[in-house]
């Protein structure tokens, strides 16, 4: 599942986030800047040769695939930039900014490139409008942004996220179509336990129990908590969430899990009750749980939603 970031990355990031130095290349006649100082270009003769021969130039398309494991689609514009950088997870994400004469232009553009996304490289493409706020104005507004998937195997994504605004290039102020690119783990099997997601948050050897069952639907997606990376799993079943829940308790003690009983998310763990190997607490109840094994550094929250018809299994790492 995608990212969940804390906002859209393109509509705070657009106007500001801006490019390391500037180097000149008559590829294509195009002004290119070269990324970050994190991914140093290489000049090596043993550079593939779909990398040498891409419409984007050498330089831009090896930072490209240094960091998100394959070459962007490409698209023609008046000018682009680009610039390495990270998503809010830490992970390696790369920005292509390409410019038009005015922002109207960079708009006419977003669905002539998904277009291009998906004749090029059969990425999957969605354009739908989102909300954002202006916190200078404290305001909101509408905009459309393309959102581009392209699923590599079980562990590796791409997607592509397009929004038209505008940008400076060279001190004159232009529309900008601005495509955030970064990696993710697809939900390509939604009938299994996504047992690779919990590995990238809790190590690759940890003690998290699987929930397996032919009845039942999982889900995923990353969030931030503190600044860390968390996961949250959606399971959704014909049997009775309660019993889910049931299911999942007794399978965290056989792992020898302290599991914690509390209210509510927002008291701070007062008149809670601690179970261990024999223990049971009442699941019709509705209590939220979160359980944690000996000498870990995760803590795995879980409870159910009778309202949204679905059982709730977040990991967290242990902060501090």
């Amino acid at each position: 599942m995608k990212k969940l970031f804390k906002y859209l990355l393109l509509a705070t990031s657009l106007l500001t986030v801006g490019c390391n130095s500037i180097s000149k290349s008559t590829a294509n006649s195009q002004d290119l800047v070269s990324s970050s100082e994190e991914e140093p270009i290489s000049t090596s003769s043993s550079i593939p040769s779909f990398i040498k021969e891409s419409e984007w130039g050498e330089e831009a398309a090896l930072a490209s695939y240094n960091t998100i494991g394959a070459i962007v689609p490409y698209f023609e514009a008046d000018h682009f930039d680009y610039k390495v950088t990270k998503d809010d997870y830490g992970d390696p994400a790369i920005w292509f900014y390409l410019y038009f004469d005015t922002q109207e232009t960079a708009e006419s553009k977003i669905t002539d490139y998904a277009y291009a996304a998906w004749e090029q490289e059969g990425y999957e493409c969605v354009i739908k409008p989102n909300r954002f706020f202006d916190e200078e104005t404290y305001s909101y507004w509408e905009q459309n942004v393309l959102y581009a998937d392209l699923v590599i195997d079980d562990t590796n994504a791409i997607e592509i996220q397009a929004l038209a605004s505008q940008k400076a290039y060279n001190g004159t102020l232009m529309g900008c179509l601005g495509l955030f690119c970064f990696n993710y783990i697809p939900n390509n099997n939604p009938n299994v336990f996504p047992s690779y997601a919990v590995s990238t948050v809790c190590g690759r050897f940890n003690d998290v129990p699987k929930l397996e069952g032919k009845d039942l639907t999982f889900s995923f997606q990353f969030f931030l908590y503190e600044g860390y990376k968390c996961l949250e799993i959606v399971v959704t079943s014909t049997t009775s969430y309660y019993e889910l829940e049931e299911q999942y308790f007794y399978a965290l003690l056989g792992k020898m899990f302290t599991i914690v009983q509390y209210d509510d998310l927002e008291q701070d763990f007062t008149n809670v009750g601690f179970f261990q190997t024999g223990e049971y607490p009442e699941f019709e109840d509705c209590k939220c749980y979160y359980a944690y094994p000996n000498g870990a550094n995760y803590i795995v929250y879980f409870d159910y939603d009778l309202n949204k018809q679905a059982f709730y299994i977040d990991i967290l790492p242990l902060l501090g």
